[in-house]
């Protein structure tokens, strides 16, 4: 129903006391709120999912890691080790250089992950600067976006 211009949800419950009505309880929602708290929910589910999948490729990079180990590659092994840290390293460094607003940054940082999992070529302008979100560019909005990843 809509209240006050606002849309509700309405929930009745009858009180019942010897087989009759004796009242009833009312429960009132905004439907606003309603639908953020299924947005977060969604959203935990995606990071969920996200975190499952950064589990399962870590996982697979410490077997292969083991594996080089085990048929004594060693040389192989630290240069997979020292690969891997210099290119998170990069990153890192890139977006703390170069994107002053942090949630920015986490978002570069989490679709970074989702293209390298998908096995997708994720590239970054060199010459890319950001000081501070235009003023049109909400950190609520951003924060939608990275519901994506």
């Amino acid at each position: 129903m809509t209240i006050r211009g606002k849309k509700t949800i309405v929930n009745r419950i009858p009180i019942v006391i010897n087989g009759e009505i004796a009242g009833a309880v009312s429960s009132f929602r905004l439907q606003s709120d309603l639908d953020g708290l299924r947005n977060e929910l969604t959203q935990i589910r995606q990071y969920a999912d996200l975190l499952r999948s950064q589990t399962h490729e870590n996982h697979n990079f410490l077997y292969t890691i083991l594996g080089l180990i085990q048929l004594n590659s060693l040389d192989e092994a630290m240069d997979l080790i020292h690969s891997e840290a210099k290119e998170q390293q990069s990153l890192v460094q890139f977006v703390t250089n170069r994107l002053q607003d942090p949630l920015l940054g986490g978002i570069v940082i989490g679709l970074f992950n989702k293209a390298r999992e998908l096995k997708v070529k994720f590239l970054l302008d060199e010459d890319s600067y950001l000081e501070k979100l235009p003023s049109y560019l909400e950190k609520a909005y951003l924060s939608r976006f990275s519901v994506i990843l």
